[in-house]
Order: C-alpha cells, then sequence, then structure tokens
C-alpha cells in the first residue's frame, strides 16, 4: 500500500484530515531516516462515539 492508497482509505474509515497529515508526516519522516514502513500498519479502525 503506498502513500496515495493510505490517504483515500483513512478518508473512508472516517480519519479527520488533521490526523491523516499527522500519520503522514510521521511515515514520511521514518521513511526518509530509512526505517522500511507499511502504510497499511497505520490503519486501524477507530473507536465510534456516540
Amino acid at each position: 500500500m503506498g502513500k496515495e492508497e493510505f490517504i483515500k482509505k483513512a478518508e473512508e474509515m472516517g480519519y479527520t484530515q488533521e490526523l491523516i497529515d499527522e500519520i503522514v508526516k510521521d511515515m514520511e519522516e521514518n521513511i526518509a531516516l530509512g526505517l522500511h514502513m507499511d502504510w497499511k500498519m497505520c490503519l486501524v479502525e477507530l473507536p465510534v462515539s456516540d
């Protein structure tokens, strides 16, 4: 899964744009440091609030 696919799936799952931006920033920093990161690991079902 790449960055664009992650963003699309995160939006479908109800992630806020702020959270998506934060995750993308963190992932890009890790990748720049040479860490192999899989974008899928950042997708979790968010709790439902009433």
